[in-house]
């Protein structure tokens, strides 16, 4: 092969090269475009990778679950609708501290024990008794233990029945009205409800929401400050 003919082919390979690596580059999914010092890739597959070398995550991130109530405020009890018939969170000691100082100061375990045989609320009753004698300072509460102007009807105050101590008469009471008002076979039974008693229980109609009131302070801690 002569020199001119070496020379000849090389040059065609080189134009071949060229066409070819022109035909590759034109028919290529890569688009390139480039501002002050920064690229994008449109290419699906580049993007990919360029995000797993960042470190970017592809995982969802977790949602921080809402905080459950924790009290009864927070849960917006309706006192006036919530039933008698159910448990109080307060604890005997704690029932005891809101009475400490008054005339019903020490009878925290009566009215937990009043609770328990009689499946009445005790915070609710130990409201009762608070609003009816006035934490204990009615005459009837101080003369005769008659927490809750038991019988001590309006034509005829003087009715009210003498207990002979403070606890009888919470438990005496505490066994009246579950079985009078609480039970859907009693006497009174309109339903478990403040409402639903003071329908016969008090001619002050009032008389529901004071309780409820009281009631609700009792479980949220309000007199414990």
């Amino acid at each position: 092969m002569s020199r001119q003919q070496h020379v000849a082919d090389k040059k065609f390979f080189l134009i071949v090269a060229t066409i070819v690596l022109l035909s590759v580059l034109l028919s290529s999914n890569y688009s390139y475009a480039t501002t002050e010092g920064t690229s994008s890739v449109s290419n699906p597959v580049l993007k990919r990778a360029n995000a797993e070398e960042l470190n970017i995550t592809l995982e969802p991130i977790e949602v921080r679950q809402p905080r459950l109530p924790q009290t009864s405020s927070e849960l917006d009890i309706d006192y006036l609708q919530m039933s008698l018939v159910s448990q109080t969170r307060m604890s005997a000691e704690e029932l005891d501290t809101v009475l400490d100082g008054t005339n019903m100061q020490g009878l925290g375990q009566a009215f937990k024990e009043a609770e328990a045989l009689y499946d009445i609320n005790a915070a609710a009753l130990a409201s009762i008794a608070i609003h009816e004698s006035a934490w204990g300072a009615s005459s009837y509460a101080r003369n005769r233990n008659n927490l809750f102007g038991f019988a001590a009807y309006t034509n005829s105050p003087n009715s009210a029945k003498n207990f002979s101590t403070a606890e009888s008469c919470v438990l005496y009471v505490a066994e009246f009205l579950q079985e009078h008002y609480l039970d859907e076979e009693g006497k009174y039974y309109v339903d478990a409800t403040l409402p639903g008693m003071n329908t016969i229980y008090a001619a002050d109609t009032s008389w529901k929401r004071n309780i409820s009131t009281i009631w609700e302070r009792l479980e949220n801690g309000y007199f414990l400050h």
